[in-house]
């Protein structure tokens, strides 16, 4: 595993905010849940919630679009939908015009991690402009990332197997028992539910831990977006003093987000089309 670890120290070495929410955490994952295999983590989302409130997703088949400084540099297709044991999530990227690659999680009813599947085309990953150079070039070296892995609900150890770039992987690593997303915060901030300043304690794919993040609901105003003018709740997100802001309509659904290095996701529509978001 040397190789892998000195590609992990490069991409570090470009100073990658460490921050991985909402949408940025399934990029994240990608990107070096697979890679910083160097220690085992703790749980997932815990404290600050009781256990009389229920988490719970927002279904739906949702078109994004990546923004940096005005410039759009792609789309993400998400499709959130309930299964009889859980929920699943999907992700596809498409960057410029080109397929980037697709994320699928698959999530227990307390929405704890059961299985992943990720297949990354880091080749174009590595092409979004405004990242490091020292990144670009790191993403570009890996290739393509095919990783699958299956996680026990006793003890939240994953069993990862893939293929990151040239090298094959078969690891054990742990994102813990707990909730793993925080998108479902949202639909209890909307309501009211957690009233407007929660603290919880998440998993971070990017340093394999656990890091507190508190959600503060700042008030409500009209976005306006590339796709139309929406009301809004904004809410700002605080992790060891780096913030961001998330907004949401009134059901808890993400219309603007920020995320590292400067990108922001916005909101373009909402389809039926699970074929759409499927690639088909």
């Amino acid at each position: 595993m040397t190789e892998p670890r000195s590609s992990i120290h490069r991409l570090l070495s470009a100073r990658w905010p460490r921050v991985a929410l909402d949408l940025g955490w399934y990029l994240s994952f990608g990107v070096f849940f697979t890679l910083l295999l160097l220690r085992a983590p703790s749980g997932a989302i815990s404290g600050g919630i009781g256990g009389a409130v229920k988490l719970s997703l927002v279904e739906g088949v949702q078109r994004q679009a990546l923004y940096r400084d005005g410039q759009r540099l792609g789309l993400i297709f998400c499709r959130v939908e309930q299964r009889a044991r859980g929920w699943r999530v999907l992700h596809r990227f498409v960057l410029g015009q080109h397929e980037a690659g697709q994320t699928r999680i698959d999530l227990r009813r307390d929405l704890s991690l059961d299985r992943l599947s990720l297949d990354l085309d880091m080749t174009r990953m590595g092409q979004l402009s405004g990242l490091p150079g020292v990144l670009r070039a790191g993403l570009r070296e890996l290739r393509r990332i095919r990783v699958d892995g299956r996680c026990s609900a006793e003890t939240g150890d994953c069993e990862v197997r893939g293929k990151v770039g040239p090298h094959v992987l078969q690891q054990t690593i742990s994102a813990g028992r707990g909730p793993v997303v925080t998108s479902a915060i949202y639909p209890l901030l909307a309501q009211g539910s957690l009233g407007r300043r929660v603290e919880v304690r998440i998993f971070d794919p990017l340093s394999l831990g656990q890091r507190l993040v508190t959600f503060q609901v700042e008030g409500r105003e009209r976005l306006r977006l590339h796709s139309g003018t929406f009301e809004a709740i904004r809410i700002s997100r605080d992790l060891e003093a780096l913030t961001s802001r998330v907004w949401i309509d009134a059901q808890g659904r993400v219309l603007k987000e920020e995320l590292p290095l400067g990108m922001v996701v916005e909101h373009e529509a909402w389809t039926e089309s699970a074929a759409e978001a499927n690639g088909r």
